[in-house]
């Protein structure tokens, strides 16, 4: 896969402003080498299609393609002068990070001589391991072309930490358009075919393993049309797909790269490509080209007869234990038992019945992802004249790890319209955490934050709140905090009075005075300091046994989220 900022129409003096991706399955692991005599899927095959059977270049159309571009790169080019001559046919990546950010792209790798394109993947004296990605350009510019057929014959030296993902990329640098790559692999290992899923590019649609080596020279072709994705290894079809073909305009990019694994600093050679040809789709079209004759199938191996050797012994391989504290964190030790003597011992390390990467020593540390998994250990037994034994340990749980933990603490100032925090206190370093806020012990709604501002709602309640740490491989731990009561807001009261006639028989009304904005009252009219039974409205009528006593109102404002207040007026003295 290339990440890329692209224009179909990129002239080729532009600057290439991203990086490279290597294809998702370009692994930090070899594969085992094979070639077309010793394993090849097209062992013993006779090829289909002469033309992309071909060991040379191809000048002319194929029937139903129309070549749009060729490159057989007669024209030599001293190290670090490439595209020179080749300006109008190539540019190449340059200058940045690759797909792991472990080597960088660089056009003085590059070179041609003796009729082929050179890249020389080595480790700069700087430490940082070298790569390349030349992209042939059709009529000056990459990219703008929709279906299609893409062949080159190249080869590579086994190296390890280096590989190739040969692709065709959206020209409008949009993943889920599609990518399609061949040959793609370590070159280690054995070249694969990959075509992703549209929409969601980090699945495959379709993968093949050619079980073919870099190691020789042979001829990749990608088809590319409406209806299907075909992949042809010296002119035999090695896979196909009709689904998830991309429907966008694409670019060809021969790209090579680390593969995940920075590679020793003495791993050095080179790729080689002999030519190159791209062909556009043009169903219909007559063919311009004599084709070549198909070459013979490639014979399949005759099997040696087998040197006479005397039947392997039997070695004596007890089942392995492990020993250890079973909690994230501590060391795991392999007791093996008493194998044959002389018996060199290997270890595999599995959680879950998968092995751990990198885990192949007599211990293991136990990691995050190991927590609550069952872990096992395999131990190989090898020694010369005896049958190689494995044997697989009882598989034990891991535990999670104890979380340390503190109570944490309310603080700032808890008051309605007030702000609170939480203090976590002290936990293990890496915690992180999440908060529950509570009011009267239920939770208040949406009040997750690590502070908390109360609310009318909070007046004269108890607020306290739950901390719940969380680290990969511990066990989580929630922790309640002190309470703090929520002190209520102080009205502002007015003063009360009385107006109308203290003519008894007459109306009076209650003056409220002035209070907090929003507060709302009651009333409470009292007779000489007692209340007045059913008198609570805003006035009163007095009555003729009124007369002579001293009529008043008591005045109580409310307002949520403040403290009630009463205030009571100066009474008045009623006549007759």
């Amino acid at each position: 896969m290339v990440t890329r900022t692209s224009s179909r129409s990129l002239s080729i003096s532009a600057t290439i402003v991203a990086g490279a991706l290597l294809a998702s399955a370009l692994v930090a692991t070899s594969a085992t080498s094979a070639d077309a005599a010793t394993g090849s899927v097209i062992a013993g095959k006779t090829a289909t299609d002469p033309a992309a059977a071909s060991t040379s270049l191809l000048h002319g159309n194929l029937s139903g393609w129309t070549q749009t571009f060729k490159d057989d790169f007669s024209t030599p080019v001293a190290k670090g002068g490439f595209p020179g001559p080749y300006a109008k046919q190539w540019m190449t990546y340059d200058g940045f990070g690759d797909t792991w950010k472990i080597g960088r792209y660089e056009a003085d790798i590059l070179s041609v001589h003796d009729g082929v394109l050179d890249m020389h993947l080595h480790t700069g004296s700087d430490g940082v391991p070298r790569a390349a990605a030349p992209i042939p350009l059709v009529n000056g510019q990459w990219g703008g072309q929709t279906y299609g057929r893409y062949s080159v014959r190249m080869k590579a030296d086994a190296l390890p930490g280096y590989g190739t993902a040969f692709l065709l990329w959206d020209d409008d640098n949009v993943w889920e358009n599609g990518e399609i790559n061949f040959p793609e692999g370590s070159l280690d290992g054995t070249t694969q075919a990959f075509n992703h899923q549209l929409g969601t590019p980090w699945n495959n649609d379709m993968w093949a393993d050619t079980r073919t080596s870099y190691t020789g020279w042979h001829t990749y072709t990608i088809d590319w049309t409406p209806t299907k994705i075909s992949y042809l290894l010296d002119g035999v079809v090695v896979a196909s797909t009709t689904t998830n073909i991309p429907k966008t305009p694409m670019h060809w990019v021969l790209q090579t790269a680390t593969n995940g694994t920075k590679p020793a600093a003495n791993v050095d050679g080179h790729l080689l490509v002999d030519w190159v040809s791209q062909y556009a789709y043009t169903p219909g079209s007559a063919s311009t080209v004599a084709l070549p004759s198909a070459p013979a199938p490639t014979p399949a191996p005759t099997p040696a007869k087998p040197p006479v050797a005397p039947k392997p012994l039997t070695l004596t391989a007890p089942t392995p234990a492990i020993r250890g504290t079973l909690t994230v964190g501590s060391t795991l030790t392999a007791q093996t038992g008493t194998w044959t003597s002389g018996t060199a011992l290997s270890y595999k390390w599995l959680r879950e019945g998968a092995a751990i990467a990198g885990a192949t020593g007599s211990s293991y540390k136990t990691t995050a992802a190991d927590a609550s998994k069952r872990i096992s250990l395999v131990v190989t037994g090898s020694k010369s004249g005896y049958t190689t034994a494995s044997k697989t340990s009882a598989a034990v749980v891991v535990k999670p790890a104890p979380l340390a933990s503190a109570a944490p603490t309310v603080t700032g100032k808890a008051t309605v319209g007030g702000k609170v925090g939480a203090k976590t206190g002290t936990w293990t370093a890496g915690t992180t955490f999440t908060y529950q806020w509570k009011r009267n012990g239920q939770a208040i709604s949406r009040a997750t934050a690590a502070t908390y501002a109360p609310t009318a709602s909070d007046a004269n309640r108890a607020i306290t709140v739950v901390v719940t740490g969380t680290k990969p491989g511990h066990t989580a731990v929630a922790r309640a905090s002190n309470a703090a009561t929520v002190k209520p807001l102080t009205l502002t009261a007015g003063t009360p009075g009385v107006k109308g006639s203290t003519k008894a028989g007459s109306t009076l009304t209650a003056q409220r005075g002035t209070w907090t904005t929003g507060t709302k009252w009651t009333f409470q009219w009292t007779r000489d300091g007692s209340w007045i039974k059913g008198a609570t409205g805003t006035t009163y009528r007095t009555k003729a046994s009124d007369a002579g006593h001293r009529i008043g109102v008591k005045v109580t404002g409310s307002k949520p989220g403040y403290t009630s207040a009463s205030r009571w007026s100066k009474p008045v003295t009623m006549r007759r």
